[in-house]
């Protein structure tokens, strides 16, 4: 994960979760994305939260991933 130069954080809902292998895919697949500082799946709620660095990736590039 990279170190946040201008960290910029954002809540999103993500669909289709059934267990806890689909949280550790996600992320670890976002988590590796240059740009991103952390990434914090909840199961339970659908949702998660991105920290990224905005003159890096895009929250469409991430959202692709």
């Amino acid at each position: 994960m990279a170190k946040d130069r201008n960290p910029h954080e954002e809540t999103l809902e993500i669909k289709g979760m059934h267990c806890n292998a689909c949280v550790n895919l996600i992320e670890k697949k976002v988590g590796e994305l240059d740009g991103v500082s952390d990434m914090k799946v909840n199961l339970t709620e659908g949702m998660a939260t991105v920290s990224y660095d905005k003159s890096e990736i895009t929250l469409d590039e991430i959202g692709k991933r």
